[in-house]
């Protein structure tokens, strides 16, 4: 079974820090807009606070891992399409991963 977590970010609220439950555990994900970049990028902290990700653009295909996560992670256009992700288009991505069932 697959399942994928979204963000809800736009113009007007262009960052954002979430506790997010990956099986047993809780990672704070964070996600803000660069807007020299022109590019989103993603850190992800374990719950003491360190960095297991840091500065990771998100784009298309990105594929996420770290021997911390318990699942290894696809940052994806959730409707199939094949451009990067904006700051206009961002709600339309997901990092997806597989779970047990």
């Amino acid at each position: 079974m697959y399942e994928y977590k979204t963000f809800k970010l736009n113009r007007n609220n262009d960052y954002i820090s979430c506790l997010v439950n990956l099986g047993e555990d809780k990672f704070t994900f964070i996600i803000r807009w660069n807007e020299y970049c022109d590019c989103f990028f993603m850190d992800i902290q374990d719950l003491d606070g360190n960095y297991l990700l840091s500065g990771r653009a998100l784009v298309n295909g990105l594929i996420v891992r770290h021997h911390k996560l318990p699942y290894n992670m696809v940052f994806l256009n959730l409707q199939g399409k094949n451009y990067e992700p904006t700051i206009d288009n961002i709600e339309e991505f997901g990092l997806i991963y597989e779970v047990d069932e």
